[in-house]
């Protein structure tokens, strides 16, 4: 239904804050899993002929996309990983390396941010969510696609540190992991753990204790400081959501 639709949602109630900026991501991506899930050729098929076209590029250039992070808005990266598990092509499985590289050491000129104490950063909004997921797809990589190789062990590596990080090994010693560790966020941004009900919502984390705590959930994560504002209105740092906790949770159990 989604391929014969092929249009972004028009829903006026979430455009300001969740306007999707296409949609050939989500096909490419779901064509993969229907791929894995059928093993039928026609998905392989409509990625070739009508999804890759149309995925994105690098700002002013003819290049794939490789410098951006999965998230809701944006699957293309997923899709890249499983496209190259799921054709053994090289040239795919090198078009992922080289989104895994620029998180690590660069590629072609440009490499992520760093924060001082060495969370890869993306962006002010969910900073963690990027580094975890980024974390999660590099586990797989290591995996199934550069097994038994030197980038293998050094993928394994930066996705270890991105997950410790979250967990306490940052210079503030302080976990991003709501109920985790001895120090961690107060002031997360989610009203039903908050138990609050009334205006006095824009208060929490000065004046009133949460009536629950969000156990598990990841934070949106410090700023390219290594800066963390621990207020439920500093959304860049305190938000948590669905998207935030899955590449997360999906590296929990690589780990494992």
């Amino acid at each position: 239904r989604a391929d014969k639709l092929r249009a972004i949602g028009d829903d006026a109630a979430e455009q300001p804050y969740y306007k999707i900026t296409t949609f050939y991501d989500d096909l490419f991506y779901a064509a993969n899993w229907l791929y894995m899930a059928t093993g039928e050729q026609k998905y392989l098929d409509l990625c070739k002929t009508d999804y890759i076209p149309n995925l994105g590029k690098e700002d002013q250039s003819t290049e794939m996309k490789y410098t951006w992070g999965m998230c809701w808005d944006d699957v293309q990266q997923g899709g890249t990983l499983l496209y190259a598990l799921n054709t053994g092509d090289a040239t795919w499985k090198e078009q992922f390396r080289k989104h895994l590289e620029y998180w690590i050491t660069g590629y072609g000129g440009k490499q992520i941010n760093h924060t001082p104490d060495g969370l890869a950063w993306l962006t002010n909004w969910g900073s963690l969510r990027h580094a975890t997921t980024t974390a999660f797809m590099a586990y797989v990589a290591a995996d199934e696609l550069f097994s038994g190789t030197a980038d293998a062990d050094k993928y394994t590596q930066f996705a270890d540190t991105q997950m410790n990080y979250c967990f306490g090994d940052n210079d503030s010693k302080f976990s991003y992991v709501i109920g985790m560790g001895d120090t961690y966020p107060k002031a997360w941004h989610h009203r039903t753990s908050s138990g609050v009900w009334d205006d006095q919502w824009t208060m929490l984390g000065e004046e009133k204790e949460y009536a629950h705590v969000l156990y598990g959930a990841l934070v949106g994560g410090p700023g390219q400081s290594g800066a963390f504002n621990d207020k439920v209105n500093s959304y860049e740092n305190t938000e948590v959501a669905i998207d935030y906790n899955a590449g997360y949770t999906a590296a929990l159990c690589a780990m494992i």
